[in-house]
Parts: structure tokens; C-alpha cells; sequence
């Protein structure tokens, strides 16, 4: 009886201490607007939720090329939208403009969004992708991220809408009931050449359809 109770003790002090130990996660609720999102991102803690409450809502960026992802986030639709919000990069003088850039401590997952490649509605393509890994120098600064994907619209981009580089190392690609429509080149880029290492350790596509894509998917 002695040694349960004091194992039952050391289990809950235990517990209570992973418990006190883990970082609180905060809910960013985000209206539509311009420049709304970026500045969600920016003052999120790793491992918080960015909501979008806004159903069709436009949130755009006008800032520079791209939104950078150096955290783990959550960008997710709020539940119950009749639309998905719309997120569109509209910077006029981006050089290579992007709607999300994932950089060296980085992890994002997107739920319920529409990533829209144009700057403006009925317009042509405006980002080269949807989403890039940062492209590195060189084997010393590489870096690992999971991205995961689920229930959005990838659409209209100059070049592939999904891309990644050499020496940026996926854990996990994971796309699940999204569509991959209007890419000029790739739907998704994971290397380069053949010659390279690969650089996702687990890729998973599930229910994901792919329409108007010029070269592979």
C-alpha cells in the first residue's frame, strides 16, 4: 500500500511538473484587412493559433516579397465560415514575391484557407509560389520544418506552388483535402536535380486533386 501511494505521488508530481513546464499556447483571432495576418505572425509565440474570422474575408500583404515563417504556427480558418479567407500577397514592387516563406524555425500548418497567387481578383498570377522553403547557401544552414496543409485552395503562381530547396530538409509534407490548381510549372517542387539528397523524410498526399498544372504535379 506504502509504495503505491508513493508512486501514485511521484506520477502526479510528475505530471504537474511537465504541465507547469509547457509554453502556453494563445489564440491570435485575426480580421480581414491588409497587413492583418503579418502582424498576427509577427507577434505570435511559437506554437500559437492565428484564426482568420472573417468568411470570404481578403487579407492581403503589402510589405515586402514575402510573410516569413521562423515559428511554429496554426493559420487556420475559424470554424463555422460559409467562405474561405482569402490570403493574397499585393506587394507592387516585390522582386520575388511569395505568400509564405518557411525560414529556420519554422513549422506551418494551414487549415481552411484559400492561398490565392494573384494580386487582385480576375488577375494573372502574381507570386512564383504559394509557399518556398528559404533557399540556403549551403549544407551548414540547413534547417528542418514540417509543413501540413489541410483543406485549402493553392492556386495561380509564375512557377511551382509548392517549393523547396537543397539544403532545406522536410520532417513532413503532409496535403489533405486541398486543391492545387493554375501553376505555370510544378505543383510542387521537392528538389532540384536528381543528383541531390533528398529533402523530405515523409511526404503524404491524401484526397488532393490537381488541375492546370504545366509540367508535373
Amino acid at each position: 500500500m506504502k509504495k503505491t501511494l508513493c508512486l501514485s505521488l511521484f506520477l502526479l508530481l510528475v505530471v504537474l511538473l511537465t504541465a507547469g513546464s509547457a509554453p502556453a499556447q494563445t489564440l491570435h483571432q485575426v480580421a480581414a484587412g491588409e497587413n492583418t495576418l503579418n502582424a498576427a505572425i509577427q507577434a505570435a509565440a511559437s506554437g500559437d493559433i492565428i484564426e482568420l474570422t472573417d468568411s470570404g474575408g481578403l487579407y492581403t500583404y503589402n510589405n515586402d516579397d514575402k510573410m516569413y515563417i521562423t515559428k511554429t504556427l496554426t493559420i487556420r480558418a475559424a470554424e463555422g465560415l460559409a467562405e474561405k479567407p482569402v490570403i493574397r500577397n499585393v506587394t507592387p514592387a516585390a522582386g520575388s514575391p511569395r505568400i509564405f516563406e518557411i525560414r529556420a524555425g519554422g513549422n506551418l500548418h494551414l487549415k481552411g484557407l484559400n492561398l490565392d497567387g494573384r494580386a487582385e481578383e480576375g488577375g494573372a498570377a502574381f507570386v512564383k509560389n504559394i509557399i518556398r522553403a528559404e533557399d540556403v547557401a549551403a549544407a551548414a544552414d540547413s534547417f528542418h520544418f514540417v509543413l501540413k496543409v489541410e483543406d485549402c485552395w493553392l492556386h495561380d503562381s509564375k512557377e511551382s506552388l509548392l517549393r523547396g530547396h537543397q539544403f532545406t530538409i522536410a520532417d513532413t509534407i503532409l496535403f489533405r483535402d486541398s486543391i492545387f490548381r493554375n501553376a505555370y510549372n510544378e505543383a510542387i517542387v521537392l528538389r532540384e536535380r536528381t543528383n541531390e539528397a533528398p529533402t523530405v523524410h515523409y511526404l503524404e498526399l491524401e484526397n488532393c486533386t490537381f488541375v492546370k498544372i504545366g509540367r508535373e504535379a
